[in-house]
């Protein structure tokens, strides 16, 4: 067995094929949530590459004082109220920037992609045809500058200056304001600065044009088998093992894993279960009660790479690539011309379809 967190369908070829041990296990607890599902099945070869145990939330993490000071009380509805409170909030510099990576990293991929959903932009349609260059990918860029031009006072553009990491580091720091990311920043706040646990507020992802907003899955835990194992069944075992005692690999995430098969961990989703309160939070505390309450309802604006197509060969490979934060880079820090920007990455995106259509794994 070898776990990853991105999506690798451009692998496929070199992976043993997982339908049994899903469906057995969609059978056993309810069907394997959709998102979950597209992110590791391949309809064109009719096969599970991948086998998806777990998905991350990403909603809004922020500092509810500062956001309340602005004048948004419950933080930041949409992009736009972001760039206005962000600018307020940062002033110059002389308060918590916004959080936003520009930068070839794993939560740069997914708060870009959610931004591009919200105002209608897709990097592929559900026939797996390259469709980012649109007047809503570029309506999406332009509202990223305006964020990073009144908001943003960090270096959040490259590998050694911003990781994966980075976001959690400034928000301990108090150099933060708003970030998309797991719990885990207020996990870690919990433990390490109270005085910050107490004043994060966990909201929705803001909305764009569509008037809807959106999440990338986070880092999705696939387990693969490669076709060289020797011990193939045994490797499903295992799974089963695991799956009939997820609910304690959950709990022991501190609920930064979610399942994706939900009849595993009841206990997350019941009446008065961990959403409702909090067993990590101090009894009595702010944080108990209502704050992970959300997360409930996260399954509902949380979509797959590649939405609303598959994680298919090509998005896996346009993610290690960095496609999308790259074309955000460009038009945003570098002052590259949004039409080139936009018309490189559709060229590069067209030779990675072509190179896995070569393949057989994609249309």
């Amino acid at each position: 067995l070898i776990e990853i967190t991105t999506p690798a369908a451009q692998f496929q070829n070199d992976l043993e094929p997982l339908n049994d041990i899903v469906e057995e296990l969609n059978t056993k607890y309810g069907d394997q949530l959709e998102f979950c599902a597209k992110g590791t099945y391949n309809p064109n070869t009719k096969e599970y590459w991948g086998f998806g145990h777990a998905w991350v939330a990403h909603p809004g993490i922020y500092r509810t004082q500062a956001w309340a000071d602005a004048g948004f009380p419950d933080g930041p509805e949409t992009w736009e109220d972001l760039a206005k409170g962000g600018k307020m909030i940062f002033d110059g510099g002389k308060g918590p920037s916004v959080i936003i990576g520009l930068a070839p990293e794993n939560d740069s991929e997914k708060v870009l992609r959610g931004l591009l959903w919200s105002y209608g932009a897709f990097e592929q349609d559900k026939n797996e045809k390259v469709t980012i260059n649109s007047p809503e990918t570029r309506e999406a860029m332009k509202m990223m500058k305006k964020v990073y031009d009144d908001a943003i006072g960090l270096p959040v553009v490259g590998s050694v200056e911003w990781t994966t990491g980075s976001n959690n580091e400034k928000y301990l720091d108090e150099s933060a304001s708003y970030l998309v990311n797991p719990v885990s920043a207020y996990r870690t706040a919990q433990v390490e600065v109270a005085a910050i646990a107490d004043d994060t507020g966990i909201g929705p992802p803001l909305k764009g044009a569509t008037g809807k907003g959106y999440a990338t899955i986070g880092n999705v835990p696939i387990f693969v088998i490669p076709k060289y194992s020797k011990n193939k069944e045994a490797a499903k075992d295992y799974l089963r093992h695991y799956m009939k005692n997820y609910s304690e690999a959950v709990y022991a995430s501190k609920m930064f894993n979610m399942p994706c098969w939900e009849g595993t961990t009841p206990q997350m989703f019941e009446e008065g279960g961990w959403f409702e309160v909090d067993p990590f939070a101090a009894a009595g505390s702010k944080g108990q009660r209502a704050r992970l309450e959300l997360l409930k309802t996260a399954a509902s604006w949380t979509r797959h790479y590649g939405y609303p197509g598959t994680s298919n060969a090509a998005i896996g490979q346009i993610i290690t690539e960095h496609v999308i934060p790259i074309m955000f880079k460009a038009y945003i820090i570098d002052g590259v011309d949004i039409d080139e920007a936009v018309e490189a990455a559709e060229t590069h995106m067209n030779e990675i379809f072509a190179l896995q259509r070569k393949a057989g794994l994609v249309k």
